[in-house]
């Protein structure tokens, strides 16, 4: 009887410290039944759970926030660019990235507002240099230089060497390749491997897309990525001059647009890269090498290029340098010797490793990144109707039309191995 009214009044007092929210009231009460050894009412036994939940949770806080404390640490002393992760999560629900298996990335879409603003810029760009209809000498030029870009479709190199090449490459290609791009440099930032001074070395550069791309990652990143104190070092080789001056203007009509300051250290060198030039590049320099979408279909010009690309990362890539590949699929099986059929996991992981061998590089990661989400091809009646359901269509189209005389329009539509890999330790 006298226990029961001692857990009676006990309950009371309970209740009262914990209308009055008084928790170190609560603690006491309970930790003087506890000294006591009472039997716990149903009430105590549930303020006992609360309490240790609470210690539970002001632990995990102070984890955290010692972790976060590391973090911001660790981030001010690492040379790399600490990723907010939340903002990946936002961008890729955005580009509709998803992943299919270990290898193979899916996108569909594109981010609205980074994409606008550059295509509103390409639009006004090329209304000014492509010919009209009153110039039909010019007109003809144009289709000369479109036929010899699409000649890549049939197996062939394009010249880039024509009147209107850069135009060309700017109606046809220039905004998907900018897109691929993007997502390759977001891959990288995300596994905490984009310097937060990157200094890039760009092999057969054309109008610049690897910096187009990593300049809207920094955007699309904003304040994380582009800040005053993280200037990107970017140095363009190409052979044809033409391209690299006509992508640099269109960089800096971009960067008044956006409002921003050019945030980069340009440098362009035309070099003919099936040559030696290594003496016309700083040596152990540069945190990324990349060549994105220029490796030939004739094998003996591949080979030359090949090698001399292997010569530049050897001469030019910093000792904890990567190299950054984005190549075509169509390509990517042909080098390789490969059908149209799909490939296992296994299968696509070596033919990427031997690959790497002919640069004599190691892989480091790899992603097949297309928009249909498969590796065998749709054809193109399976393709023209799966765009047209699931990509975003590209606003040069009406250009295309009234300028190029275009019967068909473009999509924004990836079929890319991005590649990245570090030179040979032990060859």
């Amino acid at each position: 009887m006298i226990e029961a009214i001692r857990r009676w009044w006990g309950d009371r007092q309970l209740a009262a410290a914990l209308q009055r929210r008084d928790l170190r009231q609560v603690r006491f009460l309970i930790a003087q039944q506890q000294q006591r050894r009472r039997v716990q009412s149903p009430l105590a036994r549930l303020c006992v759970d609360f309490l240790q939940q609470e210690q539970d949770l002001n632990q995990a806080r102070s984890q955290l926030q010692t972790l976060q404390q590391a973090q911001q640490a660790a981030a001010q002393t690492s040379p790399y660019c600490e990723p907010n992760l939340d903002r990946c999560q936002d961008l890729k629900q955005q580009l509709k990235l998803r992943a299919i298996d270990q290898g193979l990335l899916q996108t569909t879409g594109i981010p609205e507002s980074l994409f606008q603003r550059l295509e509103t810029i390409l639009v006004k760009y090329l209304e000014q240099r492509l010919p009209s209809d009153r110039a039909p000498g010019k007109q003809k030029a144009l289709r000369e230089a479109l036929e010899d870009l699409r000649s890549l479709k049939k197996g062939h190199s394009p010249t880039y060497n024509l009147q209107y090449s850069a135009e060309a490459y700017f109606l046809d290609y220039f905004l998907e390749n900018t897109l691929c791009l993007l997502i390759s440099w977001l891959l990288v930032y995300e596994r905490r491997q984009l310097p937060q001074r990157p200094r890039i070395l760009d092999l057969a550069a054309g109008p610049g897309t690897t910096l187009f791309g990593l300049l809207l990652l920094r955007e699309a990143l904003d304040p994380e990525v582009r800040s005053p104190d993280r200037v990107v070092t970017y140095c363009s080789v190409d052979s044809q001059s033409t391209l690299q001056d006509e992508g640099h203007q269109l960089l800096r009509q971009w960067a008044l647009s956006v409002g921003v300051s050019d945030q980069s250290y340009t440098q362009f060198k035309t070099l003919n890269l099936q040559e030696d030039c290594r003496n016309q590049l700083p040596q152990n320099f540069f945190d990324w090498i990349t060549v994105a979408h220029c490796f030939p279909w004739d094998s003996v010009e591949r080979a030359i290029l090949l090698q001399q690309y292997q010569r530049i990362i050897s001469h030019s890539l910093s000792d904890d340098g990567c190299v950054l590949l984005v190549i075509q699929d169509k390509k990517f099986r042909f080098f390789q010797g490969l059908d149209d059929r799909s490939l296992t996991d296994d299968q696509e992981k070596a033919a990427v490793i031997t690959f790497l061998r002919m640069l004599k590089l190691d892989l480091v990661w790899y992603y097949c990144l297309n928009s249909t989400g498969r590796r065998s091809l749709l054809g193109k009646p399976g393709f023209k109707e799966f765009a047209i359901k699931h990509l975003p269509s590209s606003a040069l189209n009406q250009l295309r039309r009234e300028c190029a005389g275009a019967t068909f329009n473009l999509h924004y539509s990836l079929d890319d191995y991005v590649i990245v890999a570090q030179p040979v330790r032990n060859p």
